[in-house]
């Protein structure tokens, strides 16, 4: 069907439905550990229309969605999709009845915080989305020992595995709490701070930039072989950089460029963690230097940082890199750590950002 994710018969599916309002951390961490630890094919996100428990209603569905995908990256396991919308569901069990008859021979697996636990018996026909599919309560901040206490928590509680994957070997209903490493980011948070539909500073608006492709990666390798030779001198081999295999970083992390009348003059790796934004790798063909782009790129990166709801960027240099390192500190970078490598010494920085 037009518009619809593709599975095949004997996928495992998970479902993470919500209204990203805005997509954050959280999600993408929660996403991950779901794939490992139980053992999913893939994840589908479902960016609801509106949330009818909620008096509130979301932002655009386009900009959920855009936003979603950003912060999302290029990972090939996860789809973001309208398909309530597109199915013209709002309640979620019918949604899973409809994906059920849909897809045929692809198990789906609900996915959802501890958080929603809690309240869970107050969505509509509670009892039939546990009878359908298998659940996986993923843990929250604060929502452990509700959720373990909840109305729908005491009512299957014959129906509890304590090993995600066994969630893949037995038939509904069937739930695990899955412990894992918690991620505080929250949509509800973000947008209290006013870093979801703020005013951004011109540059933060990522226009001026476009993301990488993968036939992009010669190029944008040639561009950092270029911008780290004046180092090779200094320290006696070639920095990482140069010898990075750009076309798996632009699958696996997010890679910004700016192109000038078909010319890579700039670019920015970076990827998210739990609680932080780290910056990968940054840098500027040597004759555009002097322009303001190194500032103008940092200046996107924190504009990241506060859309996925951090507050600190990370990044690391070579300690014989004094002008990099005058840089960052210009930019509101710290020293935080220093350690030995290949006979010389790695800087570790980073910057915590506050929401005006």
């Amino acid at each position: 069907m037009q518009g619809f994710p593709k599975a095949q018969r004997g996928m495992v599916i998970g479902l993470l439905g919500g209204s990203f309002d805005p997509a954050h951390s959280g999600h993408v961490h929660v996403t991950h550990e779901a794939l490992a630890r139980i053992g999913l094919d893939r994840v589908w996100w479902l960016v609801s229309p509106g949330n009818l428990l909620k008096s509130r209603q979301p932002a655009p569905m386009a900009e959920r969605i855009a936003r979603a995908r950003a912060i999302l990256g290029d990972d090939p396991r996860v789809v973001v999709t309208d398909l309530e919308a597109r199915l013209g569901t709002r309640a979620t069990n019918d949604t899973l009845r409809k994906l059920q008859a849909i897809y045929p021979g692809v198990r789906f697996v609900w996915l959802m915080g501890a958080d929603n636990l809690v309240q869970f018996h107050r969505w509509s026909h509670w009892r039939e989305i546990f009878d359908r599919v298998p659940v996986a309560v993923m843990a929250r901040p604060g929502a452990g020992l509700s959720a373990r206490l909840s109305v729908a928590a005491r009512a299957y509680r014959t129906h509890q595995v304590t090993q995600p994957e066994l969630l893949l070997h037995r038939a509904p209903p069937v739930w695990c709490f899955v412990n894992m490493p918690l991620n505080p980011a929250s949509s509800t948070q973000i947008r209290a701070q006013g870093s979801w539909h703020r005013e951004w500073p011109a540059d933060w608006k990522g226009d001026w930039l476009r993301r990488a492709e993968p036939k992009d990666a010669p190029a944008l390798l040639a561009l950092t072989r270029a911008a780290y030779a004046k180092w090779v001198p200094l320290i006696g081999r070639e920095p990482l950089p140069m010898r990075a295999d750009m076309a798996e970083a632009i699958r696996l992390h997010r890679v910004d460029l700016r192109e000038e009348g078909g010319q890579f003059l700039a670019l920015v790796e970076t990827r998210i963690a739990a609680d932080h934004l780290w910056v990968e790798n940054l840098c500027v063909e040597p004759k555009a230097q002097g322009r303001g782009l190194g500032h103008r790129l940092l200046g996107w990166v924190e504009a990241l940082t506060l859309q996925a709801g951090l507050h600190e960027i990370r990044l690391l240099t070579n300690a014989a890199f004094t002008g990099n390192i005058a840089f960052y500190r210009a930019h509101g970078f710290d020293v935080v750590r220093e350690e030995p490598f290949l006979g010389g010494t790695t800087i570790y920085l980073a910057k915590t950002l506050t929401v005006a």
